[in-house]
């Protein structure tokens, strides 16, 4: 849905490094793809959907490559070392799907792509 030089130049990303972004940007299409349930018009891809599919890809880049997020360190202390874990998710793919389902949201959620019914019939 969206190359690196969309990516760099009109989004303005800069976290995703260029040799790993066609896996981040794999992962935040499909991810787009599925909540709003195959609507998007892949010949005509509006902004706020290649931006949506940016937003992910970037959360879902955060959620793999944060030793972190994907060990669950919620807070480390050097002196008298201390590490603090959270109960929150399980995985960095759990994590990732709860950022990347935010942040889509906030980019898709007036769009009328993520309704999840059928207008067909009503006026």
């Amino acid at each position: 849905m969206v190359d690196y030089a969309y990516y760099t130049a009109n989004y303005g990303g800069f976290l995703i490094p260029g040799d790993k972004f066609a896996y981040y940007e794999g992962k935040a299409a499909a991810y787009v793809d599925a909540v709003t349930f195959g609507r998007v018009d892949k010949t005509n891809i509006p902004t706020e959907v290649k931006d949506a599919v940016c937003d992910a890809a970037e959360c879902c880049f955060r959620a793999f490559e944060s030793k972190a997020v994907s060990e669950g360190i919620s807070s480390e202390k050097v002196g008298d070392y201390q590490v603090s874990y959270t109960a929150g998710y399980s995985s960095a793919a759990e994590g990732a799907s709860a950022i990347m389902a935010l942040a889509v949201k906030y980019r898709l959620g007036n769009s009328g792509l993520m309704y999840r019914g059928d207008d067909d019939g009503y006026e």
